[in-house]
């Protein structure tokens, strides 16, 4: 759920391409598949106690919707999405909106707004400590013999005689959630 009072449109990352300025010089810009975003459910205050508009995005088999979100989609008569997210928005906005409606980009963002991507990163599995936590690797040469890409020495002495909980270890480098801030 969305803590700004504003709509927002949910998406897949499709790719990455490069767009040319007039200088020429070139500027990275990644590819986001927002079309068939649909409302699914306008919440209001009488209702629900607060006023927001439940979104869905993408295509999803019926076979694979638990019979209670099948129901509620039934319902909208709208197509089962990938994801359903809701946004919190002022009342007149969710009066623009009905149930199986589309909610086309242009009225969401403007050209040249500044827009906050969510999403999550990839993991990356069970990773050592070189490339989870960005360490330097040890010498190729000179010396050193079966520890080049191990951090070396991590505790202490005799006093405390062991390894602190929360060190740098190696774990399992896992997803979490990340929010950019760009311009649309």
């Amino acid at each position: 759920m969305s803590l700004s009072n504003h709509l927002g449109l949910l998406g897949r990352k499709v790719g990455m391409m490069r767009l040319f300025t007039d200088d020429g010089s070139a500027v990275p810009v990644t590819v986001v598949d927002v079309s068939n975003n649909r409302v699914t459910q306008v919440k209001t205050q009488e209702n629900d106690g607060y006023v927001a508009l439940q979104v869905t995005f993408g295509a999803k088999k019926t076979s694979r919707v638990n019979k209670p979100i099948a129901g509620h989609l039934a319902k909208a008569g709208v197509e089962a999405g990938e994801i359903i997210r809701e946004f919190r928005v002022t009342a007149e906005t969710a009066s623009q909106y009905q149930s199986g409606a589309s909610v086309p980009v242009s009225s969401v963002f403007a050209v040249g707004q500044k827009v906050d991507v969510q999403g999550t990163t990839i993991g990356k599995g069970y990773a050592g400590t070189i490339k989870r936590h960005h360490m330097s690797s040890q010498r190729a040469s000179h010396g050193n013999s079966r520890s080049h890409n191990v951090p070396g020495s991590i505790g202490m002495a005799q006093d405390p005689g062991r390894v602190f909980p929360t060190w740098l270890q190696p774990k399992t480098s896992m997803s979490s959630a990340l929010t950019k801030h760009v311009n649309y």
